[in-house]
Order: C-alpha cells, then sequence, then structure tokens
C-alpha cells in the first residue's frame, strides 16, 4: 500500500479513531488495532506479509525458548549468524530474485527489522534480557507499518514499553497536533521538495559537467536524498503519534554542523545508533590493546558495514570508506584539523561559515553514493570541463525560478527551526505565523507535489 494513496490515508483515519474510541475494559484491544493495521498496510502483497509474520514469529518464538535455558549464549550468536545470513542473501541475490520472481520475492524492509532481530539476541548474548517477550508485542515490534518499509530501527525496550502503556493512554491533542505536523513537513520534503532537486540534479549530472555544475550536482542530489529520506521518516514518526507511539527522531539538522563526527550524530540516527552500539562498541573494546589503531579500524570497519548494508556495489562500498577516512583528521590529531577546531571555538562566525564548505564536502561525497558505480563517480570527475557550462539551464524560466524558491524557503525554514526536534516544531509560534506556514505548505504540496511513481529511496536498502 503506497503511503500517498487514498486507501492509506483511509487505514490511517480508521485506526487513529477506532484506537481512540476503545476506553474502559476495551483499551485492552488498541494493540489488536495496530496488529489489523499492520497486516491490512500489508495486504496488496500477500508473499509480504507471509515474509514479515514469519520472521516476526520465528524470532519471537525462539527468544522464548532461548531465554528459558541455561545455556543462552551459543544460541544467541546461532540466532544472530542466521539473521544475517539471511540479510547477506538478499543484499547478494536480491537483484536476481527480482528478475526472476517480481517483486512479490522481496522481502520488505528487511534490512530495517533484521537489525532489530539482530540487537534484541545481542542483548540476549550479553545476558541483558532477563524478561519473556509476548509473541504479539514482538511481532507488532516486527511489522508495525509506520516503521516498517524504512524504519526507524527502534528498539524493543522502547517499543514494547509503550505497548505495554496502551492501555492507559489518554488522548492527547497537543501530541496529535504535533504528530500533524510531522505528516505535513514529511510530506512536503518527501513528495514536493525531493522530486524538484532530483529533477534539478539530473539536469546537472551530465556526461560532461562544468566544475560549477558538478558541485551543484552533489548539493541537489544531497538535497534529494535528505528529502526524501527525513521526509519519509518524520511523516511515519506523525502517523505513529497519531496512535500514541513515539518512534524514535531519525535526522536531527545534519546539514548545519561542520564536523563529521556531528554529522553522523544527526544523520538516520537510528541506524548510526545501531552502529554504535553493537558493531564499533564491541569493536574497540575487543582492539582495545592495539590505541589508537584500534580505534581507527573500529572507524572503518563500521563505515564499511554502512556502506554494504546498502548494496554490495561498488559505489556503497567507495562511500563507506570515504566517511570512515573523514574521521582520520580528529582521531588521528593532524596539526590543520587540531588548529581549525580551536580557531572554530574561538569565533563564532567562522564556526559558521565552516557549515558550507562541510555541506559541499559532504554533497560531492553523497555523488559517490547515488553514482551507478564508483566509476561511473570517477568517470564524472575525470570530465569535468569548464566552469561554468549547462549551470544555467537551472535558473532558466519562472518555474525554474518557483522551484528555488521553494527549495531555499524548504533549507531556511529548517536552519530557523534548527534548535526544536523538527523543521516544522512550530507550536511555540504565533498562531496567525503558524497557519499561514501550513497554508502554504499544503498549496504547495498540492501544486507542486509528484505523487506518481515516486517510492521510497531506502526501502530498498
Amino acid at each position: 500500500m503506497d503511503y500517498y494513496s487514498i486507501p492509506f490515508v483511509l487505514l490511517v483515519l480508521l485506526s487513529t479513531i477506532i484506537f481512540w474510541s476503545l476506553q474502559g475494559q476495551y483499551r485492552k484491544w488498541r494493540i489488536g488495532v495496530l496488529l489489523f493495521s499492520s497486516v491490512v498496510f500489508l495486504g496488496d502483497n500477500l508473499s509480504a506479509l507471509i515474509f514479515v509474520v514469519v520472521s516476526g514469529l520465528a524470532n519471537a518464538w525462539a527468544l522464548r525458548w532461548v531465554l528459558k535455558e541455561a545455556k543462552r549464549i551459543p544460541w544467541a550468536v546461532v540466532a544472530i549468524i542466521v539473521n544475517l545470513l539471511l540479510l547477506l542473501l538478499y543484499k547478494l541475490s536480491g537483484a536476481s530474485w527480482s528478475h526472476w520472481g517480481g517483486d512479490w520475492v522481496m522481502p520488505l524492509g528487511l534490512s530495517f527489522y533484521t537489525f532489530q532481530h539482530i540487537a534484541s539476541w545481542v542483548k540476549v548474548r550479553q545476558e541483558d534480557w532477563d524478561e519473556t517477550p509476548s509473541i504479539l508485542d514482538y511481532l507488532i515490534y516486527t511489522m508495525y507499518f509506520p516503521k516498517l518499509i524504512s524504519g526507524p530501527v527502534e528498539k524493543w525496550e522502547s517499543f514494547q514499553g509503550q505497548l505495554a502503556q496502551l492501555g492507559n493512554l489518554e488522548l492527547d491533542t497537543k501530541k496529535m497536533s504535533q504528530g500533524l505536523r510531522y505528516i505535513l513537513w514529511g510530506a512536503f520534503a518527501k513528495w514536493t521538495i525531493a522530486p524538484l532537486v532530483h529533477s534539478f540534479y539530473l539536469m546537472l549530472w551530465t556526461d560532461t559537467p562544468s566544475f560549477f555544475g558538478f558541485l551543484l550536482a552533489g548539493v541537489f542530489n544531497f538535497i534529494y536524498i535528505y528529502a526524501d529520506f527525513s521526509g519519509y521518516s518524520n511523516f511515519v514518526i506523525g502517523i505513529s503519534l497519531l496512535m500514541g507511539i513515539t518512534l524514535i527522531q531519525n535526522f536531527k539538522f545534519p546539514f548545519f554542523t561542520n564536523q563529521v563526527r556531528n554529522f553522523w550524530q544527526r544523520w538516520h540516527i537510528s541506524f548510526t545508533q545501531w552502529i554504535l552500539d553493537y558493531l564499533f562498541t564491541p569493536l574497540t573494546f575487543y582492539l582495545r590493546s592495539w590505541g589508537k589503531k584500534g580505534i581507527v579500524l573500529a572507524i572503518i570497519v563500521s563505515f564499511l558495514v554502512v556502506g554494504i548494508w546498502h548494496g554490495l556495489e561498488t559505489q556503497y562500498i567507495a562511500f563507506g570508506l570515504v566517511q570512515g577516512l573523514y574521521f582520520l583528521p580528529i582521531l588521528l590529531k593532524w596539526n590543520w584539523s587540531e588548529q581549525l577546531a580551536q580557531a572554530k571555538k574561538k569565533s563564532m562566525w567562522l564556526d559558521q561559515a565552516m557549515i558550507i564548505p562541510f555541506f559541499l564536502l559532504m554533497s560531492t561525497t553523497a555523488l559517490i553514493f547515488s553514482s551507478s558505480s564508483w566509476f561511473d563517480f570517477v568517470a564524472h570527475l575525470m570530465h569535468v570541463n569548464g566552469m561554468m557550462n549547462g549551470v544555467g539551464v537551472v535558473f532558466s524560466g519562472m518555474s525554474n525560478m518557483v522551484f528555488l524558491l521553494l527549495i531555499i524557503g524548504f533549507i531556511g525554514i529548517e536552519w530557523w527551526n534548527r534548535l526544536r526536534d523538527f523543521g516544522l516544531d512550530v507550536a511555540h509560534h504565533m498562531s496567525a505565523i503558524r497557519w499561514s506556514l501550513y497554508l502554504l505548505l499544503i498549496v504547495a504540496l498540492i501544486t507542486w507535489g509528484e505523487f506518481k511513481n515516486i517510492g521510497t529511496l531506502y526501502a530498498h536498502f
């Protein structure tokens, strides 16, 4: 079921109404509403529904069985390996499966809920999980429809704790209003801004780009990735809030930083936290005798995994490796890096100004990610021709100027609210300002929103 379809809108409306209508002794059925909604969401893809349900039930049953056993650690290791092998099999063979049997064989959202399963088993291995999970709770944890396709990657203890309190929840109009803001901001980013900046990127990403064309292509592509993924994340966070479940904030204004460590604390936060908790931290523990070299190796390996998680193609591996290498000046305390850090501490203006070159660095690196291969990126880089050739096409015509104003407005609103939770977190502003902004966004979404053949960028990762 598509997020922008009328059936999906009806599903959310009916689920929300039924959820909050259940009062008194019937509140215990609220958890059933979440499960039923998730089943209906997958109802037009029977194979995906079966796959997700089997995955959730198998891990839930195995967890319950292992937690009753005296020797938990060996079984936890086996479960981790099985889940990893399933994920690797998908990464290695997913494309060929699709060509062989069509879209029905592709495991929907596999990477995201597999990471949740692995986190659960790691907790068992670390003997940090004592309670026996309810099969129903764990099944909903796996297939809860707002986070199913592209996350965020939720932690079991946070999600289950909210499930346990569903019967005690009272309708909170402020929380509902915030959910609607999340939905509006996410929809505007995902279905208005993302298609616009992607079209500009395609205009500039030619076989022989100019220098500024190359830079601008990187900028538009970077904004596209962010608008698409953060838009989706905010959209589903808002939907979940309507039904009383708070999902983790997946993006925290990553464009407005000037160093790589802070960027990754703000970008795809749930996934980055997973890598930190279950890969980087254990690696640094095992490599602690290596000193600083061990930390460097842990960083490189962690970001290689970040790249490989997106796919085994050369562009993803190269992207992960480059991101890991960006940490070396900080970890090894190179002179120029230390001097720049000190200068930024002394000058607020320099600190703010360095956001721009860092943004250009990260946007250029994102071109590796979006290329068809590492070699395609190098070919474009080697064929840069001239300084400004072809750039004018972006700035020609009234429609393009309107689109550029929308993009600038999107970034401007994010900057305006950069100290809040998300771009449209405007409850603290005067009602006239809020409603004017809501109206402008709705008009822009209706007028320029692109809903046809627009999938979710991260759905296939």
